[in-house]
């Protein structure tokens, strides 16, 4: 028996297939090409909110040069941050923060915070050094 990783599909790699159909049926192929959109149930148990006060980051990466980014993740076209986001951020300190969202336009939401589209997020990952 053997075991092959496959790597799902990045928002770079999709070609014409529509980021909405990415977004909603992950990024490996057979689900991608697949007819009807599967059921994903999630259960969050609240506890993290609960220890944390309420604060909260989607993603935080940490780079080898000691900088981190923190992301939040929306569905919305008119993003907006929430009182978890800032509380997490004033403890963590980021170098950069970010609210990935499903528009077309990059715009600052704030002097420190960066509305970002998620192909334009994931392109700066691949060719941006965290330093900078």
């Amino acid at each position: 028996m053997a075991y092959l990783e496959l790597a799902p599909t990045t928002v770079l790699e999709i070609g014409t297939v529509p980021m909405e159909t990415l977004w909603m049926r992950g990024g490996f192929p057979d689900s991608v090409l697949a007819t009807s959109t599967p059921r994903v149930y999630v259960r969050d148990s609240g506890l993290v909110h609960a220890l944390r006060g309420g604060a909260e980051i989607d993603l935080l990466l940490s780079w080898p040069d000691g900088s981190v980014w923190a992301i939040e993740v929306t569905r919305s076209l008119s993003p907006k941050m929430e009182r978890g986001f800032h509380a997490a951020c004033a403890d963590l300190h980021p170098t950069r923060k970010f609210v990935v969202y499903p528009g077309t336009e990059r715009y600052r939401m704030a002097a420190d915070i960066e509305a970002i589209p998620l192909a334009t997020f994931a392109a700066e990952l691949r060719t941006t050094s965290p330093s900078s």
